[in-house]
């Protein structure tokens, strides 16, 4: 199973993101967690998943191996980065 061989060199290494979980498995984007929940529910993988729904992280592991980090988190793009605490504001008004 190739999901399965991905998961497993990922070991220690952060979980494969949605969209390498697409590359590798050729699925549309919507049909990838349903997939993985298959696996999961017959005992082939196990996802573990902590934070809400727009902040989720997962782990993943196969079945008895040892478990993948965490999912990095990436800053969106489409908003700016946060100043630091402590920051002055420059002349034209931005940090």
């Amino acid at each position: 199973m190739a999901v399965a061989l991905l998961i497993e060199r990922r070991t220690g290494k952060p979980c494969p993101t949605l969209d390498e979980l697409v590359d590798y498995t050729t699925l549309p984007h919507r049909r990838v967690w349903w997939f993985i929940e298959r696996l999961r529910e017959r005992g082939l993988i196990d996802v573990e998943e902590r934070g809400t729904h727009v902040q989720r992280q997962r782990r993943m592991r196969v079945f008895c191996g040892d478990w993948t980090d965490w999912t990095e988190r990436r800053p969106r793009r489409d908003r700016p980065p946060e100043s630091c605490e402590g920051e002055e504001a420059s002349d034209d008004g931005h940090a």
